[in-house]
């Protein structure tokens, strides 16, 4: 019987590790190295694996509760010397449940904390059915500078994330940018960048779906996000960093966004990179402040193409 216990006890990584895969969650191994993902996405080869990975989770339990009635029965009723063999491993099994136990209703306390302390920061925090995107239009009606024809077929922004200890990569599908620039001009150029944060995706069906709620973007009521600039400065070798203002729910969060400059004979690239704060912005509040199950630091890459 201790067989079956050790092929479900193998069984059971495997199928959630083959099911993290198919739905393109890597797996990590206590935030210190992620595991490869095994096989494509497959959203139908994920259901089945998950079902397999809960069958051989219950039949386990199963097996442990067995075991220990067998142990208890042996020990009360047959009082044979089985009772003394069987000790050892069953009652630590039994003592390991019961001490994940005592964990997991802990957790579970702490979260419910964390909850009720962010549902009031973020009522504190800002009002209204929809952000305030403050533009800078006298600042671009008065420049002298000419609005970057972006390409944005050739154009990205994306972002790297970490959900348990793993990265994974999301795109801005949908946003547009005014960049006025010149490295000569410094004090005219401006970046305006606003994104449709329904159109975020990150490979992940069901992620995409949780960006979209409450605790995260809270589309519903802050669809869209405004990054702006209100500084650049020069730091040599075509390289600036602007100091701006990401607006996301409501809620302006001061950003350094690097970036540098490259210029063709018939195009301008724009490369830039900027380390955002989560919890800074109030993106995942509640149980979702916990940055063992996504990590704090996002790091947002950009790539602007223009045409001349």
């Amino acid at each position: 019987m201790f067989k079956d216990i050790y092929l479900a006890l193998f069984i059971l990584p495997v199928s959630g590790w083959l099911g993290s895969s198919a739905k393109s969650f890597s797996v990590s191994w206590f935030s210190l190295f992620s595991f490869p993902d095994l096989v494509p996405v497959d959203s139908e080869l994920a259901d089945l694996l998950y079902k397999i990975h809960g069958t051989v989770a219950f039949f386990l339990l199963l097996l442990i509760a067995f075991h220990i009635l067998a142990a208890l029965k042996h020990r009360f009723m047959d009082k044979d010397l089985i009772w003394e063999k069987m000790f050892t491993r069953v009652w630590g099994v039994f003592f390991v449940g019961l001490l994940v136990l005592v964990i997991f209703l802990t957790r579970v306390n702490q979260d419910v904390r964390n909850d009720e302390n962010m549902n009031l920061d973020l009522s504190l925090a800002g009002t209204g059915s929809e952000a305030d995107l403050n533009r800078n239009t006298t600042l671009i009606d008065e420049s002298d500078l000419s609005q970057w024809d972006i390409d944005y077929s050739l154009s990205s922004t994306t972002f790297i994330g970490e959900q348990a200890g793993a990265e994974f990569e999301g795109t801005f599908n949908a946003w547009e940018a005014i960049i006025l620039f010149d490295s000569s001009q410094l004090e005219q150029s401006y970046f305006e960048v606003e994104f449709d944060l329904s159109q975020v995706v990150t490979g992940n069906k069901d992620r995409d779906s949780q960006l979209q709620k409450e605790p995260f973007f809270f589309v519903e009521q802050f669809p869209t996000a405004l990054f702006t600039t209100h500084s650049i400065s020069a730091l040599g070798n075509n390289a600036y960093v602007a100091e701006s203002l990401l607006n996301i729910k409501g809620i302006e969060t001061p950003v350094s966004f690097s970036f540098t400059i490259e210029e063709t004979a018939e195009q301008i690239i724009l490369s830039g990179q900027a380390e955002l704060d989560r919890l800074e912005m109030m993106i995942g509040t509640g149980t979702w402040t916990n940055t063992k199950s996504v990590g704090q630091m996002v790091t947002v890459n950009v790539v602007v193409v223009a045409t001349r």
